[in-house]
């Protein structure tokens, strides 16, 4: 999966929509895919590929697991800065 515009346009979608978060501390884990689905684009993360596995605790203290493809992870991350 590559940022494109496609990818990007999807990640603000999922943004504006509340399906991923914009703000609050992140901790995060990276390692080889373990087949989760990605949190951006939908897609498995194969053990082929970089997982980025993304504890997020929002403002209100709610805390939030998702994993990402790096590519994703990179796109979400630029996107998200700009909120």
């Amino acid at each position: 999966m590559h940022a494109d515009q496609e990818l990007l346009d999807a990640i603000r979608a999922r943004v504006g929509a509340g399906r991923l978060p914009s703000d609050g501390e992140v901790q995060i884990f990276g390692g080889k895919g373990d087949g989760a689905v990605c949190a951006c684009c939908d897609l498995p993360i194969t053990r082929t590929q970089i997982q980025y596995d993304i504890e997020l605790r929002s403002v209100d203290g709610t805390m939030t697991v998702m994993s990402m493809h790096l590519d994703c992870f990179e796109a979400w991350q630029r996107i998200s800065q700009r909120k």
